[in-house]
């Protein structure tokens, strides 16, 4: 079966979900979470970060900043259980990030 690999970017929380084809319209499947999500890394690979305010509310530039690849906001909003991404985060805020050795590989 193919995936969905050649249609989005290899960091995407959906590159390795396979394609769902009913009525012969073609959609992706369900997101398994990697196991950094499902259960919580060691303390030792999960870093904090203090919000400056000037990226407040921007968790793309917050990704770049830790990550070198702001197309990994998502991992910061679901490793952080955002449920309102409007406004988040907030200058001053304390977030956490786990390690790129542990998010890269299994991406």
């Amino acid at each position: 079966m193919s995936t969905i690999n050649e249609f989005y970017d290899s960091r995407s929380q959906y590159r390795r979900t396979p394609f769902i084809v009913v009525d012969n319209i073609t959609t992706i499947g369900s997101w398994n979470r990697p196991s950094w999500m499902i259960t919580r890394p060691n303390d030792k690979y999960i870093h904090k970060y203090i919000v400056p305010s000037s990226q407040q509310g921007r968790p793309d530039l917050i990704a770049d900043a830790v990550y070198g690849l702001d197309s990994l906001d998502w991992v910061l909003i679901t490793f952080n259980n955002v449920i309102n991404v409007f406004g988040w985060p907030k200058s001053g805020e304390i977030i956490s990030w786990p390690d790129s050795s542990i998010v890269i590989p299994s991406l």
